[in-house]
């Protein structure tokens, strides 16, 4: 099964137009609670244009942090209740995903009630995200 790597610190480099910090931070807090760094995701796509043309849509996903990036975690764990902790988590992955999958490089944030969360600017992509635990 094909295996994908990132360091969820690496969204906020991808995205520079978005402050993902706090998205970003969350996913540690969450993933730490399964995993040390890395943590493994099991991926399926289903209705989604993947690089990989003809294959099967199932991959592992590596998602790592920097110690400097726990620390916030721990700290945000006992500020935050988890199920925001959860929702705000599940942004930075969809970040990685839209990134690394759907190679979507320009993301922004849809209004208020427009049943998804962001757009790519020149791919006509939405996203809708949210997260359970």
């Amino acid at each position: 099964m094909r295996t994908l790597r990132c360091a969820v610190e690496q969204v906020a480099e991808w995205y520079p137009r978005l402050f993902l910090e706090p998205h970003i931070v969350a996913c540690v807090a969450v993933l730490a609670g399964y995993s040390a760094s890395p943590a493994s995701i099991a991926v399926e796509c289903e209705n989604v244009p993947t690089p990989w043309p003809g294959e099967e849509a199932e991959f592992t996903l590596s998602v790592g942090w920097l110690e400097e990036t726990a620390g916030k975690a721990e700290r945000l764990r006992r500020t935050i209740q988890a199920k925001p902790l959860v929702e705000m988590a599940s942004v930075a992955l969809a970040m990685v995903l839209a990134r690394k999958v759907m190679r979507l490089t320009k993301m922004a944030v849809t209004g208020y009630g427009e049943r998804t969360d962001f757009y790519s600017r020149g791919a006509n992509r939405f996203l809708e995200i949210s997260g359970t635990e």
